[in-house]
């Protein structure tokens, strides 16, 4: 449809230009990719609020790779604060929510914290867009402003 047209060129936008009011790029959190390389193969997901279009491209932008299993907006029945995007994600890994990743999903966002906590695992949540209180008060089992440590 011309809305999910319109929807599809606003987020490649952002990958380009930065995200209203921002000027900055996309960036990767630091560590992140010291974490990816230290998940087995086939043993991580992304879990996503974004398209898989607009999560594909950010991928991309930040040189991170793109996992096997991928769970986006639009391949998920109900997206976060639900549970569904990380149980699909567990599902797809033949793991339990509770086991997937040593039970810890990553988080940067509250309603993302309160979808790992729907699924029931633990979230270690990261202060990025949010306040830190935000994303505690959301359920984060630990928070870090990145994972560099």
């Amino acid at each position: 449809s011309e809305a999910e047209a319109e929807a599809e060129r606003f987020e490649l936008n952002i990958i380009r230009f930065g995200s209203p009011p921002h000027s900055l790029r996309l960036q990767v959190i630091q560590g992140a990719a010291e974490a990816v390389k230290a998940c087995s193969a086939g043993k991580w997901a992304v879990c996503t609020s974004g398209t898989t279009k607009y999560a594909s491209a950010a991928l991309q932008a930040v040189g991170l790779p793109k996992p096997d299993v991928f769970v986006t907006a639009d391949t998920v029945a109900q997206g976060k604060p639900n549970p569904d995007p990380y149980l699909q994600g567990a599902s797809s890994l033949s793991l339990s929510a509770s086991s997937c990743i040593a039970g810890v999903a990553v988080e940067d966002a509250p309603n993302g914290v309160r979808s790992g906590k729907a699924a029931g695992t633990k979230v270690l949540a990261l202060v990025t867009r949010h306040l830190r209180e935000e994303v505690k008060e959301a359920g984060g089992d630990w928070v870090v402003d990145d994972l560099s440590k």
